[in-house]
């Protein structure tokens, strides 16, 4: 069982990101929060097997978080779930350590796979980005 742990300001998201994943065998939500920085706070890695995350919130945005968990925790597995896709923003998750950049307009089918090769230790862009990151980094998915 992948056990996953939501950082998201919107109710609503949490909500049915939940609900999608209640009876799921495969995937387990085992908590959320909605304020970073009581994430960053709270969070301990053996607290789950993947953080997700959106971009966008208040009070610090899900790169700056995803950076400083990742930079004290290397194992941490983060993916990123937006409605924004931006190719820089792209990079820039790749930049601070993210294993996927996911739209949250995403199938379930989706969203299942990308949880699943990260898990495994792959990681996932949707969609992969045509031409490398800045610095002559290809990203594709692993």
């Amino acid at each position: 069982m992948i056990r996953i742990y939501l950082v998201d300001d919107n109710a609503d998201f949490i909500n049915g990101m939940m609900h999608l994943f209640r009876n799921d065998e495969d995937i387990e939500v085992v908590g959320f929060e909605k304020n970073p920085i009581d994430f960053l706070n709270y969070y301990k890695p053996s607290l789950c097997d993947i953080i997700l995350m959106d971009i966008r919130m208040p009070e610090m945005d899900g790169l700056n978080l995803a950076e400083i968990i990742i930079n004290n925790n290397p194992m941490t597995k983060v993916v990123i779930l937006t409605l924004y896709f931006n190719f820089e923003i792209l990079c820039h998750s790749i930049e601070v350590g993210a294993k996927a950049y996911v739209p949250k307009n995403t199938t379930l089918k989706e969203l299942k796979h990308a949880i699943q090769r990260v898990y495994e230790g792959h990681s996932y862009y949707s969609p992969p980005p045509k031409i490398p990151c800045p610095e002559n980094s290809i990203i594709y998915n692993t």
